[in-house]
């Protein structure tokens, strides 16, 4: 009798249908494209990597040491967390996030 107690109070809450929802950090649209998040996952990257540019400096730069461990914290990081939900979408999809990484095209 708990079991229909509790069935019944939950369907008094209406669910709110939206074209996006954010889970673990992805979010997953309507249709399932993915594409605002490989959208929001580009412009996070485009920061990073500005600021990696940044610290690449010719004359002034850190070595090579570092900027890669800054790639792999800053960028890669952001690139491989959900890549697992993410790479089964459309290719066309995916080159959104060309310009980081050849992997994903």
């Amino acid at each position: 009798m708990q079991l229909a107690t509790t069935i019944k109070e939950t369907s008094l809450y209406q669910i709110p249908v939206v074209e996006q929802a954010k889970f673990l950090g992805l979010i997953f649209d309507r249709k399932l494209t993915l594409v605002p998040h490989l959208r929001y996952l580009r412009q996070k990257c485009m920061k990073a990597f500005n600021l990696l540019r940044v610290v690449a400096h010719a004359k002034w730069g850190s070595d090579e040491a570092t900027l890669l461990h800054l790639y792999r914290s800053l960028i890669r990081s952001k690139l491989d967390y959900g890549a697992i939900v993410y790479g089964s979408a459309r290719k066309s999809y995916l080159r959104i996030s060309r310009n980081f990484t050849v992997i994903y095209v």
